[in-house]
């Protein structure tokens, strides 16, 4: 749901039975408006939010999985290819926009859900929000999402929540920078910043987003890497053996069947 009030512009993520997670007509629908959004002058904040306690759990698994032979060309999975090229579009797209983006995090975000608001210029959580990467726990890695993570909040700390797999809090995030504040709305902050960047021109916000990429170690090689681990790995046998079970019966990778 877009909604648009001049300087201002929301998209509110309502996959609600999907938990808002990541499918190809989500992102090629994001990446419409994207193009919508730059022809638009006038506009110069976006804010993106989830709907009923849930900012995005990442990757649609039944989206990518295959169900059939059919969904492979050449012994490789053409949706998760598919997938990750344009997720990867969406986090550059996200990041190097003429337009200042905000995350507004409410509730869960999770791993390329995470990608989303580490990719965004500003993140506004409220006390009810975490941030998790789960990757690990299904054989995954969250390669497209941690070069952004990193340009948030250090080596360290995005090796420890990849590693470990656990949640983030709210106040934990605000301390190590992947929350810029903690509230229970973003609009407050937007409006302080919509004072600021009114006085810049557009084209001076994108000459500095480029400058700070061109500062920052994500080349287009490290993309390509990272879209191709992600890709690789989705086609694993095993992951996807397990992404079947998960999808057909519920059961996680971590339990044996009887």
């Amino acid at each position: 749901m877009v909604e648009d009030n001049g300087k201002l512009a929301v998209v509110t993520f309502t996959r609600n039975k999907q938990k808002n997670s990541l499918n190809i007509i989500f992102l090629s629908e994001m990446d419409r408006f994207l193009d919508e959004l730059e022809e638009n002058k006038y506009c110069r904040i976006l804010i993106l939010q989830g709907d009923k306690g849930v900012f995005s759990t990442g990757m649609d698994f039944e989206s990518v999985i295959p169900s059939s032979e059919k969904s492979t060309m050449n012994g490789k999975n053409i949706y998760a290819e598919e997938f990750c090229e344009m997720y990867m579009k969406i986090l550059n797209r996200l990041s190097l926009s003429s337009k200042i983006i905000i995350s507004f995090v409410d509730g869960i975000a999770t791993a390329g859900g995470v990608g989303l608001a580490a990719a965004s210029d500003f993140v506004i959580a409220t006390p009810r929000a975490t941030f998790q990467l789960s990757e690990l726990l299904w054989g995954l890695l969250p390669s497209m999402v941690v070069p952004f993570l990193i340009r948030r909040i250090g080596f360290q700390k995005a090796y420890s929540i990849t590693i470990s797999t656990l949640a983030v809090d709210a106040d934990r995030a605000l301390q190590w920078g992947l929350a810029d504040e903690i509230s229970d709305s973003p609009y407050n902050f937007a409006k302080q910043l919509m004072n600021r960047i009114s006085k810049i021109e557009e084209c001076n916000i994108v000459r500095a987003k480029h400058y700070f990429k061109k500062m920052w170690f994500v080349t287009e090689e490290m993309e390509q890497h990272a879209i191709s681990q992600t890709q690789n790995l989705l086609n694993d046998k095993k992951i996807v053996q397990d992404l079947h079970n998960y999808i057909r019966y519920g059961q996680f990778p971590w339990e044996t069947s009887e």
